[in-house]
């Protein structure tokens, strides 16, 4: 799993948070992600960082990479957006794959969860979809977070994809069931024709 993802999450954040920030224009309308086999909507305030994994390279790739949408400001109207992708040949258990991925990410990146709502489940297609609610803190700062996975066969190639898919917010002013309904749009609005 990717053990730098949320490392960098707080410097990002600053570093953007100071320069972008301070000269931001009045942002309208919706932009669509297209990249690496997928694509989703997002608002045209976010910005968009794309980095490899340790299992694929620096740089990312249609066989792996990742992918941090967020605002330009860390306040009442943060909003982060990750996707990580990666190819494999085994067809794992979703369940166990996210807890590997959550433990790696808590130990490698100080990251603390708690109050833990899941795994739910839905359907999009013929995939099915697993995901987690829960609160979670970094060194001060805190969030609410969703995480979802799902694996999608990539048959030209005889492997699978893997999607981890997140949505970070502000806890003041979210629950689990807004968190919940904006998860279900994003995974609605997102494409990804492997």
């Amino acid at each position: 799993m990717n053990n730098r993802l949320f490392i960098g999450f707080t410097l990002v954040a600053l570093i953007t948070a100071y320069n972008v920030y301070q000269n931001r224009d009045s942002y309208s309308g919706n932009a669509v992600y297209t990249g690496y086999g997928f694509s989703f909507p997002y608002t045209e305030n976010l910005n968009i960082f794309e980095m490899g994994i340790p299992e694929f390279g620096p740089e990312p790739s249609e066989f792996g990479g990742s992918l941090i949408a967020m605002t330009p400001s860390i306040d009442e109207n943060f909003r982060e957006i990750i996707v990580e992708w990666r190819t494999i040949q085994e067809t794992p258990s979703i369940e166990e794959m996210m807890d590997l991925y959550l433990k790696d990410l808590a130990t490698s990146s100080d990251v603390n969860f708690t109050d833990s709502i899941g795994p739910r489940h839905i359907q999009k297609g013929e995939y099915t979809i697993a995901y987690w609610i829960m609160n979670g803190n970094q060194r001060d700062l805190e969030f609410i977070v969703v995480h979802g996975i799902w694996v999608e066969p990539w048959e030209s190639l005889r492997s699978n994809r893997v999607y981890i898919v997140g949505i970070i917010t502000p806890p003041i002013g979210y629950t689990p069931d807004i968190l919940d309904e904006m998860f279900r749009d994003f995974i609605e609005a997102f494409k990804s024709p492997v």
